[in-house]
């Protein structure tokens, strides 16, 4: 029994540690260095919980920007963003959605890392790093950050074309629930790129997004049917669909644009600056 216990105990240590480990033996002394950011040391590791290591390099460069851009934002109000944080380990080495070997984190985590070094921009807003936001797939139109929001502050993000969206196998997806949920629920308004905004659930108003996050839907993008004696809430796209699509982050890829197009692109409010 004894021997048992030593050896998950072992495993859990080599679990726990081996990010740390690999930073240390990838990146060398000067990730010891006080004069580096925290966060700088594990940005290979962020990404990695953020986009699959099987697109292409350049929107793997692309979302290595978002990264910076959005520590360095979170930086300028003196505080990090949890999410980056709280289950790196948990997620280290896999994007959600795959299942790798564990001789594949190693791979990864190099693919990751090479994109995080050959970047050094982030994006800006009147000068300042300002949040930017990501999601798999949009409805085939990108939203709008201030009607979205409700916030004159995130007027830089603005609303694309996404078309290419809707080639992906996620750009649609029905969820059934029993018919007695379409009494309770009916759609208010809508955002100009066809996500929801605003639900009546019973005697409750929310917003879309709130709606998606307890039904567990792919998206705010729904409308209500009844099929077959079942309320279908039929989706569009993956997301909140703010800022970047990946998945038109990679079409666009594959049309031989480059990170720097990408981005262009996705934020044209936006300006791309080196960071010094």
């Amino acid at each position: 029994m004894k021997k048992y216990i030593s050896f998950f105990l072992y495993l859990y240590g080599m679990i726990f540690f081996l990010p740390f480990l690999l930073t240390l033996l990838l990146s060398g002394a000067d990730v010891l260095s006080k004069n580096l950011p925290r966060e700088e040391r594990f940005y290979p590791l962020v990404l990695s919980t953020e986009i699959s290591a099987d697109v292409s390099q350049e929107v793997i460069k692309a979302q290595a920007v978002l990264v910076r851009t959005n520590c360095e934002a979170a930086r300028e109000q003196d505080m990090l963003p949890k999410e980056y944080y709280g289950s790196l380990l948990e997620h280290y080495g896999v994007y959600p959605g795959e299942k790798d070997q564990p001789w594949d984190i190693l791979k990864h985590y190099l693919i990751y890392k090479e994109g995080m070094d050959s970047t050094s921009e982030v994006l800006t807003y009147e000068q300042k790093p300002c949040w930017a936001p990501y999601h798999l797939v949009s409805s085939g139109t990108t939203r709008d950050g201030k009607e979205v929001l409700r916030d004159d502050a995130y007027r830089y993000l603005v609303s694309v074309d996404s078309t290419q969206d809707r080639q992906s196998p996620s750009y649609t997806q029905s969820c059934y629930f029993p018919q007695d949920f379409q009494q309770n629920i009916s759609i208010i308004s809508r955002d100009g790129a066809g996500y929801v905004m605003e639900v009546q659930v019973g005697e409750e108003r929310m917003s879309g997004e709130e709606l998606r996050r307890q039904m567990e839907l792919p998206s705010s993008a729904f409308s209500l049917q009844t099929v077959e004696g079942s309320l279908r809430m039929f989706c569009k796209g993956k997301g909140h669909g703010l800022g970047l699509s990946q998945y038109g982050a990679q079409m666009m890829a594959k049309e031989g644009k480059s990170y720097i197009e990408i981005l262009n692109y996705y934020f044209p409010q936006m300006e791309i600056k080196i960071l010094k």
